[in-house]
């Protein structure tokens, strides 16, 4: 786990406000009522909270979320993995085989009915990519890191902070950074300047 050992790669976050009191109390409840929850037949992406120190449990401890003055938090997401390119091959040998049983076309609906079969089918039985990172928060610093996340599970974490806590997540930026302090937005790189070509027998023109 990237948070426990030390890891140096973290998404740092503003926290919007500092939780109401009772928190403590609440924390928990509030986190287990949106804990993972693995994905069905018919969803692609699941994702929800876990223990940080096992992603496999499937309730949250008080004594799981916090560290002295820390909220501690795993995030995990569930992708089913199923491609394109297999869901339009398996669809294409499929319809083939109906229409010579049947020897006619297929029409439009029955089209559409086999291809919701079909991506039935292969979800049940796709490769599920997990994807786990570890959500650090200080209440009291409005601060927060998030550990070992990509952007789409970075967004999804945030997406589930928000719903849980009620409290808004804002990744740092240095654009952000200075709208803090007060500079305003950051200003646009300035454009490349243009070289004009050298015309062909220029004594000036470069090498």
């Amino acid at each position: 786990m990237p948070a426990l050992f030390g890891s140096a790669t973290f998404k740092r976050f503003f926290i919007g406000a500092k939780p109401d009191k009772g928190f403590l109390a609440k924390a928990a409840r509030a986190a287990n009522a949106r804990r993972f929850a693995p994905t069905t037949e018919v969803e692609t992406v699941s994702f929800g909270w876990v223990p940080m120190t096992d992603p496999l449990a499937d309730k949250l401890l008080q004594e799981d979320l916090f560290v002295g003055e820390h909220v501690c938090l795993g995030f995990r997401m569930d992708e089913r993995v199923v491609r394109a390119a297999d869901v339009r091959d398996e669809l294409k040998m499929r319809t083939r085989e109906l229409q010579y049983e049947r020897g006619r076309r297929l029409t439009r609906s029955e089209r559409g009915a086999l291809k919701e079969v079909v991506l039935a089918e292969m979800r049940a039985r796709a490769t599920i990519r997990r994807k786990v990172a570890e959500l650090v928060w200080n209440p009291e610093r409005q601060e927060a890191r998030l550990f070992g996340a990509n952007k789409a599970s970075a967004t999804a974490c945030c997406e589930l902070f928000e719903r849980t806590f009620e409290i808004s997540m804002e990744e740092v930026t240095p654009d952000g950074l200075m709208h803090r302090a007060g500079f305003g937005a950051a200003r646009p790189a300035p454009e490349p300047k243009k070289v004009a070509a050298a015309k062909e027998g220029d004594d000036d023109a470069p090498f």
